[in-house]
């Protein structure tokens, strides 16, 4: 911008070789003068435009880490909801085995009562069950801990 400013100065002068200054008789000599200045930036090396430039590039970078960050979120949220998809296979996949686990450990029970089954088909029915059920609770801790971090990556952590 353009500044103009005033400057101003009043004195009055002796300018005597004897030290008689006091003494009413001599003249004093005024003196004054006042000046003005203007400034006017003609050319400023650009400075301007290359500070606007860089202000424009600093925008821009902010709006690509906004974006960036938007990116980020939904490829979480994509990733999060693919892996309680899995999860949630997974859970019915090992409900499905607990149930024929269940199913076969009651059929190699009633072998053994009849007298048909033997006991060692009776503990290997019996271990394949507890086997499925800690698979069963494995999926669905897994399943649960996929809903959760749906729920953090869309911001619907409420627990």
């Amino acid at each position: 911008y353009p500044s103009l400013s005033a400057y101003g100065n009043l004195n009055t002068m002796a300018q005597r070789t004897q030290l008689d200054f006091l003494e009413s008789s001599f003249r004093w000599l005024p003196t004054a003068f006042i000046g003005a200045t203007l400034s006017l930036n003609l050319f400023d090396g650009m400075q301007r435009e290359n500070r606007i430039k860089q202000e424009k590039l600093g925008l821009r970078k902010i709006n690509n880490a906004v974006l960036n960050l938007e990116n980020q979120i939904n490829l979480e949220v994509t990733s999060n909801r693919s892996t309680l998809l899995y999860a949630i296979s997974a859970l019915k996949i090992q409900d499905k085995n607990l149930e024929l686990a269940l199913s076969v450990s009651k059929t190699s029970k009633l072998k053994y009562e009849q007298g048909v089954g033997s006991n060692l088909e009776v503990l290997d029915a019996e271990t394949s069950l507890k086997e499925s059920q800690v698979n069963y609770f494995n999926a669905l801790f897994n399943a649960l801990l996929a809903k959760i971090e749906l729920d953090k990556a869309l911001g619907k952590f409420n627990y």
